[in-house]
């Protein structure tokens, strides 16, 4: 029997080494998890913010067009990209501008210039003129389709705003 002792208590020694092993072992593997998913948080919190600043710049465009107000100003005289592929998704040959205010260059904006829609004028309700003899001038707004468009290049993110415009009231018709 005393030799089965000394047998067992021989085998028993390295296990402490195998018991350290494993433990480290295992937070390795937790510490890889952690800066595995860290990581890809960041890629994700990167990308939204790229999204955000192209977004950012797509809504100065639309501003560009509601500032320079009538339709002879929507010419490339005024930076706007006059191209019948404008807006296309395959698209590239734009008129890029600067976000004004912005301290950030890598962030800016291009316009098509905008189009007469193929949607009917909207009517404007109380702006009609009426005559003598019965004759009536009915007002209306005219509907332009364009699009706008932000892109960071710090970010490698482009966003494109497709945007209809009413300019009015117009004369749109009468009897």
């Amino acid at each position: 029997m005393m030799t089965m002792k000394k047998l067992m208590i021989k085998n028993e020694k390295g296990f402490a080494l195998l018991a350290a092993l494993i433990a480290c072992l295992i937070l390795l593997a937790i510490g890889m998890l952690v800066i595995n998913m860290s990581t890809g948080e960041l890629f994700t919190t990167s990308a939204l913010v790229g999204h955000k600043k192209a977004i950012i710049a797509a809504e100065s465009g639309v501003t560009k067009i509601m500032n320079d107000g009538f339709p002879e100003n929507w010419t490339t005289a005024h930076s706007y990209t006059d191209d019948a592929n404008c807006g296309a998704a395959n698209f590239t040959a734009y008129t890029w501008l600067s976000v004004q205010n912005s301290t950030d260059t890598t962030t800016q904006f291009a316009v098509c210039a905008p189009r007469v829609s193929t949607r009917p004028s909207m009517p404007a309700p109380g702006y009609a003129l009426g005559g003598g003899g019965g004759s009536t001038v009915s007002y209306g707004y005219m509907r332009y389709d364009t699009t706008a468009v932000g892109r960071s290049t710090a970010y490698k993110s482009q966003t494109k705003l497709d945007v209809g415009v009413g300019f009015g009231p117009v004369p749109i018709g009468g009897n």
